[in-house]
This record gives structure tokens, C-alpha cells and sequence, in this order.
């Protein structure tokens, strides 16, 4: 652990990375999207070398509002593409901390996962890294960027209805 970090903030940090992957796959929108910060971000990039999402092509690079329509879009009655609704898994690895960054205090943990969303008799298996940079408070912790390097995200994908 670096120095000034928290070990209470640390663990709050690790365990908002369970809880969201938790809240996506029992579909519970509103308390997802709850965990992103105003100032949130969700990117997801076609190569793990970009560091800009809003100067290079991305597969998603959502601010708080886009996400905010996604999940309206998701529970709307005409959302044809989402009948039924996929159901989804997430496989974490332990978080690994990266370090605080010193310019605002956010915390950065990387997390191995596997995804999978089914669909009738669809499957979409996708692995990769997700990269989370974390604001903890008093009140609570909130996801300032979501960052998920998919290992195969230059291959030709198929199309993926939720948030990975």
C-alpha cells in the first residue's frame, strides 16, 4: 500500500467493485448507475494503449448523462432488442491496488473479470481488465471512470446489450 492511503478507504474502494458488478447482473439499473460520481465516466477502448477516450475511437465512452439514457433505454417497454433481457455474469479477480493518484486522490484498482450474457440461445463470453478510478468520501465511495480493456476488443465483436 502507498503512502497516504486508507485502509478503510481501500477496503470501501475494492468492495464498490463487487457491488457493481453485482447490481449489473441482477439488473438493478438505477442502483448501478447510483455508484458513478456526476463527473463519471465509462470507456470502454478498442486498444489498451489509448489514454484519451475523447481523442481516439472507442467500442463505448459514455459520460454520466449517456449513461443515465442507456439505463431509461434499457427499462423502456420498446426496447425490442432487449426482450428478452440478457442475463449476464460477472467473474471478478481480486482488485489489485495501483496506486493513488496524487493529482485527485482517487484511488485505481485494476480487476481481472470474465463476462457473460446470455440471451434465448445466445452466449457472449468476453474476458479482460477493468480499471477503476474511485473517489472516496465520508458519505461514500463513487466510480469516477470505468475502464474496461477487453483482451480480444480489436476482433470482430458481437453486439453487447449491457454494461460489461
Amino acid at each position: 500500500m502507498s503512502i497516504g492511503t486508507n485502509p478503510g478507504d481501500m477496503a470501501r474502494a475494492r468492495a464498490l467493485v463487487v457491488e457493481e458488478a453485482h447490481r449489473l447482473d441482477a439488473g438493478l439499473w438505477d442502483e448501478w448507475l447510483a455508484l458513478f460520481a456526476p463527473d463519471g465516466l465509462y470507456w470502454v477502448p478498442l486498444d489498451e494503449t489509448q489514454v484519451d477516450p475523447r481523442l481516439e475511437q472507442s467500442i463505448a465512452c459514455e459520460d454520466r448523462l449517456l449513461l443515465a439514457v442507456r439505463v431509461a433505454r434499457m427499462r423502456h417497454p420498446k426496447a425490442w432488442s432487449l426482450k428478452p433481457m440478457p442475463r449476464t455474469l460477472h467473474v471478478l479477480q481480486a482488485s489489485v491496488f495501483e496506486g493513488l493518484d496524487p493529482t485527485d486522490g482517487l484511488y485505481c484498482l485494476r480487476t481481472p473479470f470474465s463476462y457473460v450474457e446470455v440471451r434465448d440461445d445466445r452466449r457472449v463470453s468476453l474476458d479482460g481488465t477493468v480499471r477503476h478510478r474511485i473517489r472516496v468520501s465520508d458519505e461514500r465511495a463513487l466510480i469516477v471512470c470505468k475502464r474496461v480493456d477487453l483482451v480480444d476488443a480489436r476482433s470482430a465483436l458481437p453486439a453487447i446489450y449491457l454494461p460489461l
